[in-house]
């Protein structure tokens, strides 16, 4: 009987004790959370910059995107459709014109995502990801078969070139380079004869020469 008391005090102390274990005091929870913040707050700048690299890659595959849709929406629709782009911005219209001289003005890019060119033709205005912008590009507007030649269309001060797509599959030779908050950069590359779209892998801003 005694054997048997002694029995169920120790069970009932070791309950007690491992309850006991198992609590945590307010000061282990605030050193707890301390930690893990002092933890988040080395590790986000080594974060920031896969993340930016991700997002530049990202803006890069999203003109890609464009740029093949307007050339196929060009054939399609028998139209000129022409790429503009805000230098030093993040913004960036896809307008579709009637005819290509009506293509050779020069319309600045504006805030309404669908406005109406002279002709009936919608436009649409998109943005880079964030901190993601336009540094760099060059544009040849060269004949396209078969029709007459735009050339070099007008450009403002604050106008790029503009990047034409025409009805019989041909296209501006061009050249864009994006870049994030890092000085990281990625090219892209537009053949005017057959509209492949290449892009080039990312470039650190530590081995870009000066």
């Amino acid at each position: 009987m005694a054997a048997e008391r002694r029995v169920r005090w120790f069970e009932s102390s070791g309950r007690v004790a491992v309850a006991r274990r198992r609590a945590m005091t307010l000061l282990e929870i605030v050193l707890t959370l301390s930690l893990l913040v002092i933890l988040a707050a080395m590790t986000w700048p080594a974060l920031g910059r896969p993340m930016a690299r991700q997002r530049l890659r990202g803006s890069a595959d999203q003109v890609r995107t464009e740029w093949v849709r307007a050339r196929v929406d060009a054939m399609s629709s028998n139209r000129t459709y022409v790429f503009r782009y805000a230098p030093d911005g993040d913004t960036y219209t896809i307008q579709a014109y009637a005819s290509e001289d009506e293509a050779a003005w020069d319309v600045p890019l504006v805030a309404d995502p669908q406005i109406e060119s002279a002709s009936g033709g919608t436009s649409r205005q998109c943005r880079l990801a964030e901190k993601v912008r336009f540094v760099a590009g060059e544009a040849q507007s060269g004949a396209s078969t078969g029709t007459m030649a735009i050339g070099d269309a007008p450009a403002s001060a604050n106008a790029a070139q503009p990047i034409f797509f025409y009805s019989d599959g041909t296209c501006s030779d061009a050249q864009l380079q994006l870049a994030n908050e890092y000085g990281s950069t990625i090219t892209l590359s537009l053949r005017g004869l057959t509209g492949v779209v290449t892009v080039s892998e990312s470039v650190a801003a530590e081995a870009v020469g000066p």
